[in-house]
């Protein structure tokens, strides 16, 4: 089942990310990441113009097991799932929709991209999703893909683990990302532990 973390705080990415890739990246952060064939994309995208336009970084370039694909047809999975083939572009079969390229933490970022009002930086935070999971694996993923790009990253978000079952912080600059987790103060927890039954 699995347990809701909620997040506060961003991670601020300067100078703001331009386009085209500002808008790759904010779709490539809301996609499920599932492992795909290399194979079967290129035979999907033989011309290399063609595959620069489902990349994210827009060189043609899939990434090892398809970590940078840009699909066509399953920006919406379920729609995708309910047609005659339900097999997503790239994938063997269906079964490789629950793993996750090798680079990828997991089958989702739950972050968002946001850019700031002045044109001066970009912004990246939880996107409210239930089991939200590895989000210092994901900033650590997109830092080591932005940083050498010329961005910086800079910033502090603070995580809580349902019902206050762990508490931390996760600290950006650049490439450095650390998670630094600590207790509340508290007094008296062991004491009224071994006295209440839960």
């Amino acid at each position: 089942m699995g347990t809701h973390t909620e997040f506060t705080g961003a991670i601020r990415i300067t100078p703001q990310i331009s386009e085209p890739l500002a808008t790759q990246l904010t779709d490539w952060l809301e996609l499920r990441h599932m492992r795909r064939s290399i194979p079967v994309l290129e035979s999907l995208y033989p011309k290399d113009e063609d595959r620069k336009l489902h990349t994210l970084f827009g060189d043609g370039d899939f990434g090892q097991d398809g970590e940078f694909y840009l699909p066509e047809q399953t920006k919406d999975l379920n729609l995708k799932l309910f047609q005659e083939d339900p097999t997503p572009e790239g994938l063997v079969d269906t079964l490789s929709m629950n793993y996750p390229p090798s680079h990828c933490p997991s089958l989702y970022s739950d972050l968002a991209l946001v850019h700031s009002q002045d044109g001066s930086c970009s912004y990246l935070g939880w996107n409210g999703a239930e089991k939200a999971y590895a989000i210092s694996e994901w900033l650590q993923l997109i830092a080591s893909y932005l940083v050498p790009r010329g961005y910086h990253l800079e910033g502090t978000m603070f995580a809580v683990v349902e019902y206050g079952c762990e508490f931390y912080f996760i600290h950006v600059n650049d490439e450095d990302v650390r998670v630094d987790y600590f207790e509340p103060e508290t007094t008296y927890q062991s004491e009224f532990s071994e006295l209440f039954d839960y």
